[in-house]
């Protein structure tokens, strides 16, 4: 009998998992237990949430410098971003379709008061 090993994905959004990015990871890294965590998160939530789950992955909808806490507190663990295809259709109306997952490596933001 072939052993499964299931791997952890932390979401860090309050984006629903479609069944087309469940299928895009599992072709990658197979059968994943999926823990959601929708509400706002400090680096000290991510430790702790770290420590909890001990995910083998990370996906992330976050501000720019909270990803870059991310991308520190869960080191060497992969950090992942959803990419979405954006859609005009009659009447303006904006639909969003998920096209793939990019890793984030690093992340530097620059800002200068005005």
């Amino acid at each position: 009998m072939e052993r499964v090993v299931l791997k952890t994905l932390l979401r860090l959004t309050r984006h629903a998992y479609l069944e087309e990015q469940r299928d895009y990871l599992e072709k990658r890294f197979g059968v994943l237990t999926v823990i959601q965590h929708p509400q706002s998160v400090t680096a000290e939530d991510m430790r702790k949430l770290r420590d909890k789950y001990q995910p083998d992955l990370v996906e992330v909808v976050l501000p720019f410098h909270l990803i870059g806490q991310a991308l520190e507190v869960f080191s060497p663990i992969p950090v992942i971003k959803a990419v979405m295809k954006r859609s005009v259709l009659e009447g303006g109306r904006i639909q969003h379709s998920f096209s793939h997952y990019e890793q984030i490596k690093s992340i530097t933001v620059d800002i200068v008061p005005l």
